[in-house]
């Protein structure tokens, strides 16, 4: 018998609160989840944005840094939250991850529309990742 642990993908919905500003904590949460990144624990992710950001809004060159590339955008993005898929042993353990993550510690996630549900990868990613 194999003593290895049984790993599970999560879904993680992480939106933020009314009115809060991510930016003083955003280099600790990219250190993080990049070190999660090399690591195989965090498979996707990015940031939430309103449906404005992509239809036009306001005309500003930003900067935006996705997983390892760093992207330029033409236009404002309204960051809205959080959304990744992560493999954990359990629901517990993926909880502790967003639980510990400085987004989530310094009030920018909101605790009460936080969603982590097991995630079955299906079509394009089936086989890939597992």
């Amino acid at each position: 018998m194999s003593d290895a642990v049984k790993l599970h993908n999560f879904i993680v919905f992480a939106p933020d609160k009314e009115g809060v500003d991510r930016q003083p904590f955003r280099p600790e949460h990219l250190q993080r989840i990049l070190e999660f990144h090399a690591t195989g624990v965090l498979k996707y992710g990015g940031m939430m944005a309103t449906p404005e950001s992509i239809t036009g809004g306001e005309q500003k060159l930003v900067s935006v840094v996705y997983s390892v590339r760093r992207i330029k955008l033409t236009h404002r993005i309204v960051q809205i939250g959080s959304l990744v898929i992560i493999q954990g042993e359990s629901l517990e353990a993926v909880r502790k991850i967003i639980e510990d993550d400085a987004y989530y510690r310094n009030g920018i996630w909101d605790p009460e529309r936080l969603v982590i549900l097991p995630f079955v990868l299906g079509l394009p990613w089936a086989g890939i990742h597992d």
